[in-house]
């Protein structure tokens, strides 16, 4: 495990970035993927202060403002800087970055970023109820479940319309990786894969009195970190359960599977952290946890389940769309496959769900 980190905090511009649709970022590389739905395909590279700096571009070219903090915002800002040291002491780099792009200098602690959430906790955009209804579908399959031989891993993202990117990150001393982000371009990692293989996805479960450390990761912060620094499905989930994680929006469980074939879903389930392993040569997860076995009761888990085993030992990527399609909801914003094999991403956006656009490592 590479021990770099990248900033994450600012996973959660999810604030000030949904509400503005993507713009220009600065020497970022970036292209709108579809007309119809707002998805960017974005190019990072650098070190993690360069990536910052775009990143705050991006973000001042979007309207976000700064502002002179008050005495308890600057001690919490303190606690987490020193947290993110200790933890990912990339973040701070890349905070700093983020903060130059407006001006400021970060180490001074006397101006904030406005929307740019410090802590996990504070969201610059109104949480409706119907946005906590537990959504997503995901799976895994290994070498023997598929026709070629293929590691493949594939999700449908299940919420709400909103900006959001896929992303190639290519940080200075970490894993390249490419990562859907909604909300903001390219921080708030909810599916992705790097270069070694590792893919994961999260997705929303019932809250089971998961504490609220502080200070803490937030999920899709830590989702993020994974990619950054991670090479196995062991790495993933040890790394998870040594840290502590927040869930300012909604509690999710993390399915992770690696170019091994090791997969595994990560559940926190009050104050522990279950790892559940697949019983055969693939795993599906949806909103349920598995830990309990409360999947065996949703319909879009038996769905994909019943799919797998029909097509067992033959699966290529027409079967893994077409499990995608069985499952898809109303509200199903995307449908994505990761193939660790060839380092390939196959997307498809909500306007047009059976039309997949095609990325690779390669192109970037």
């Amino acid at each position: 495990m590479i021990f770099i980190e990248r900033s994450t905090i600012i996973s959660l511009l999810i604030a000030a970035l949904i509400l503005t649709n993507i713009g220009v970022i600065s020497a970022a590389e970036v292209e709108q993927i579809s007309l119809t739905y707002p998805m960017q395909k974005v190019v990072l590279r650098g070190s993690y202060y360069e990536i910052g700096f775009e990143l705050g571009t991006f973000a001042k070219n979007a309207g976000v403002k700064t502002k002179k903090m008050t005495d308890t915002e600057r001690d919490r800002l303190l606690e987490y800087k020193e947290f993110y040291e200790q933890v990912y002491p990339p973040f701070v780099d890349e905070l700093r970055g983020i903060w130059a792009a407006f001006g400021l200098n970060y180490d001074d602690m006397e101006f904030n970023v406005e929307e740019i959430p410090l802590n996990g906790q504070k969201l610059g955009w109104r949480i409706r109820s119907d946005m906590l209804i537990p959504m997503c579908s995901g799976f895994s399959l290994t070498e023997t479940a598929t026709k070629d031989g293929e590691v493949l891993f594939a999700r449908n993202f299940d919420w709400f319309r909103m900006p959001c990117s896929i992303v190639f990150m290519y940080p200075e001393g970490a894993y390249p990786s490419v990562a859907c982000t909604p909300y903001d371009v390219g921080l708030s990692v909810v599916d992705g894969m790097n270069s070694e293989g590792l893919k994961l996805s999260i997705h929303t479960v019932p809250n089971s009195g998961v504490p609220q450390p502080s200070p803490a990761l937030p999920q899709v912060i830590a989702a993020r970190v994974i990619l950054d620094t991670c090479a196995s499905v062991d790495e993933a989930a040890n790394f998870l359960k040594a840290t502590p994680i927040s869930f300012p929006v909604s509690t999710v469980h993390f399915l992770i599977a690696d170019k091994n074939g090791e997969s595994a879903i990560v559940e926190f389930v009050g104050k522990d952290v279950k790892v559940v392993r697949p019983e055969d040569d693939y795993q599906v997860m949806t909103n349920s946890y598995h830990s309990q076995n409360a999947h065996l009761n949703c319909w879009r888990h038996q769905t994909a389940d019943r799919i797998i085993k029909e097509n067992h030992g033959f699966i290529d990527d027409e079967v893994a769309k077409e499990t995608l399609r069985a499952v898809r909801q109303g509200n199903t914003q995307w449908s994505v496959i990761y193939k660790s094999d060839t380092n390939d991403v196959l997307i498809a956006l909500a306007d047009r769900p059976t039309e997949f656009y095609e990325f690779s490592f390669l192109d970037t």
